[in-house]
């Protein structure tokens, strides 16, 4: 492989792991919900019921999306909707 390849790679991890991006999904994979929503949930107790059956699969999934919302207020809310 070429020098100048690994080297950017090189570069793009080490950016990776200052931006958060390296870890980013770990509190996804650990299923830990987000402050702002456990105080939605907090609020709606039948959606933090509905959410306590869903799998672990789709808790991740919903975890992942919103962690990627462009504005995460607004999908988190629409989240509380559903």
């Amino acid at each position: 492989m070429p020098q100048n390849i690994l080297k950017g790679n090189k570069m793009e991890l080490k950016a990776a792991k200052q931006n958060g991006t390296w870890s980013a999904l770990d509190k996804v994979e650990e299923l830990i919900i987000p402050t702002d929503l456990q105080v939605l949930f907090d609020k709606n107790i039948v959606a933090y019921k509905n959410w306590e059956k869903f799998s672990r699969s789709v808790k991740r999934g919903i975890l992942e999306w919103i962690l990627y919302a462009k504005r995460p207020e607004q999908d988190k809310t629409e989240l509380m909707r559903r």
